[in-house]
């Protein structure tokens, strides 16, 4: 885990990041309130028609059939006030209140994809019970896969695989999962939340 800001090395309980003391709190006081989302996708920047919306949402919606612990949450905003996206996806995801209250620390099981297709930045974040089965190195693969669409502005092209490889990365963590616990895998894994951001 690192500090979405300054990237320094975290501990789930750290309470703030020992090299810039970031939380969550002063998070919300430099950001702000966090904007308005729609469950599942939400593109404040008109990046997608609605034909592309909807094949994401269907592409989500069997992601959660397949993974049903699992709420992929796809945001595409942009962000001009010159702070990383890694700390406005820690603000979106910890705020935003896309998972119920029981589904906190180690029963959230969300995963936030934030992209700003204006700055051509974008960051993942997974909750507290999937962040042990994904790496950030696997997430940063994730960004990567998608990297190709979007920078030949396929928005929609670009997160169609993402979300392909994430399904394929939910299904090696369950196996791991499984193979630590020794038991059959199940069809998620179970488990704030890493920030993994690429610029192109």
């Amino acid at each position: 885990m690192r500090c979405p800001y300054c990237a320094a090395p975290l501990q789930e309980d750290s309470p703030e990041c020992p090299g810039c003391r970031l939380d969550l709190r002063r998070a919300a006081q430099l950001l702000g309130p966090v904007p308005r989302t729609e469950p599942g996708l939400c593109d404040s920047t008109s990046a997608l028609s609605a034909t592309e919306r909807k094949r994401i949402r269907k592409r989500i919606d069997e992601l959660a059939r397949r993974f049903p612990q699992v709420r992929p949450q796809l945001v595409f905003r942009h962000f001009s006030d010159g702070h990383p996206i890694g700390l406005h996806a820690f603000w979106i995801f910890n705020l935003a209140a896309f998972s119920s209250d029981a589904e906190n620390h180690g029963q959230n099981h969300g995963v936030l994809l934030l992209v700003d297709p204006v700055a051509g930045e974008s960051a993942i974040t997974p909750g507290y019970g999937l962040e042990p089965f994904l790496t950030h190195d696997e997430l940063d693969d994730l960004l990567g896969m998608a990297e190709s669409g979007w920078n030949d502005k396929d928005w929609c092209g670009g997160t169609l695989t993402l979300l392909d490889g994430l399904e394929g990365l939910l299904e090696r963590a369950a196996s791991r999962a499984a193979d630590a616990l020794d038991r059959s895998p199940r069809e998620a894994p179970s488990g704030h939340s890493q920030s993994v951001t690429r610029r192109r």
